[in-house]
């Protein structure tokens, strides 16, 4: 009978094959159909090959032992996960949306080094993106407006940055996007339930104290990150099921990549609570 260090083993082992799989698989080329754009084929592309990079780092820490550390990459393709699928929703106007915050971060970091006494270049699209911008307070103004209750036209810059559009890109959290993707995924919300444990590790939340402490005849000690008790082959099958799911949604928007044999002919009996 095999035993359970010998199943984490062969776990770790299955897992880094299969992300070495994948890699391969799109370094031989990304494929996108051109149904949705040019826009979706830059988010294949883009999320295709972090998804494979996320999850060989995944499967590379955990087999060093470093599965309470790769909790932190786990996070990011969980968020991968929710915004992938947020996209698959409305592929062409999302795509697009995705876009274009990658040109409102550049007028952002463009603006932000002006004040350098050495100055930098002026993007070439630079007026495009100033109209960006201000169809983003046009739309700030709305928002203020119809929260605060007042006429646009009285709504201050002050409260209208307020709703600015700078960082998620969706003007969505990550669980609403969540939400409005299980409409069309339905294990959405099921994979998201660990999207709160997995911040706590991102952000080194107090509690966390015990996976690097522990208390020994009245003396604080360092925890061996080779503690069987840290369950590294449980991430990793964790991260297999992610690159899975968004594999799965950058497939629905374009990606000619079958993600199937990543999770495909998984031994039985491989309970994650085990691992």
């Amino acid at each position: 009978m095999t035993t359970q260090e010998e199943t984490r083993r062969l776990v770790l082992i299955t897992a880094s094959e299969r992300a070495g799989a994948l890699t391969a698989g799109l370094g031989a080329g990304i494929e996108v159909l051109g149904t949705y754009g040019p826009s979706a084929a830059v988010v294949c592309a883009f999320y295709g090959v972090r998804t494979s990079r996320l999850l060989s780092a995944v499967a590379l820490l955990c087999r060093s032992s470093f599965g309470v550390e790769s909790q932190s990459l786990l996070r990011s393709m969980l968020q991968d996960v929710a915004d992938v699928r947020y996209i698959a929703t409305d592929p062409v106007a999302l795509c697009e949306q995705w876009r274009q915050h990658g040109s409102r971060r550049r007028y952002y970091a463009y603006k932000m080094v002006t004040d350098d006494p050495q100055g930098t270049d002026i993007p070439c699209d630079f007026e495009d993106l100033e109209r960006l911008i201000e169809a983003d307070w046009a739309e700030a103004r709305r928002i203020a407006a119809e929260k605060t209750q007042q006429d646009i036209k009285k709504v201050s810059k002050t409260k209208a940055g307020r709703y600015l559009l700078k960082d998620r890109w969706t003007r969505k959290t990550i669980r609403q996007a969540a939400e409005i993707a299980n409409a069309k995924y339905p294990d959405t919300l099921d994979l998201f339930r660990g999207y709160q444990y997995l911040c706590e590790h991102t952000h080194g939340s107090p509690g966390l104290a015990s996976d690097y402490l522990v208390k020994h005849d009245s003396r604080l000690c360092v925890r061996d990150r080779h503690d069987a008790a840290f369950k590294s082959a449980s991430m990793a099958l964790q991260a297999l099921v992610f690159a899975h799911a968004t594999l799965g949604a950058l497939s629905d928007i374009g990606l000619k990549y079958d993600p199937a044999p990543l999770i495909d002919a998984l031994p039985q009996g491989w309970d994650c609570s085990d691992l």
